[in-house]
């Protein structure tokens, strides 16, 4: 990171630790710019979390959950790199959106989404098919989807 060390309070990562080539290289990474005292906020999609919301419509899709890290492994990269890291929870996050425009986003985001990239195209097309039958009639709709947190403390 091109920070000095022992230079931020809170490193704040959303969604994005799975993307990550060498987990403890980062979180080593993580501990040398954090002061002490400070906090790093890892928030996620988790291979040991049920997935939830409309992603839950797609067949395939928790094949695709298991290749993100699980907690165990996030929680042991940030602890070996000198974190202390506390129990983790789980965040509900409930979303409210027109199902078109979701649909459209998802299309557009098929091939980068790491949730999504995973599933075949009769998958992909089936969820489609699935979260717009069991929404017949409805103009906005609310998808709840979880994300567990992990905090941990420099």
């Amino acid at each position: 990171l091109p920070l000095r060390g022992d230079s931020i309070d809170v490193a704040w990562l959303s969604t994005v630790i799975h993307q990550f080539d060498d987990r403890d290289r980062a979180a080593q990474e993580l501990r040398r710019v954090t002061r002490d005292g400070g906090r790093v906020l890892v928030r996620g999609f988790f291979s040991d979390v049920p997935v939830t919301g409309l992603l839950s419509a797609f067949p395939g899709i928790e094949r695709s959950a298991g290749l993100f890290p699980s907690t165990a492994e996030i929680i042991e990269c940030l602890e070996t790199a000198g974190f202390d890291v506390e129990p983790p929870g789980d965040v509900v996050e409930p979303w409210h959106f027109d199902l078109e425009t979701w649909i459209a986003r998802a299309k557009s985001i098929r091939h980068t989404d790491s949730a999504l990239r995973p599933l075949t195209d009769s998958e992909f097309e089936e969820g489609l098919r699935v979260a717009r039958n069991s929404h017949v009639g409805i103009d906005r709709i609310v998808s709840e989807g979880t994300l567990r947190l992990v905090v941990a403390s420099a």
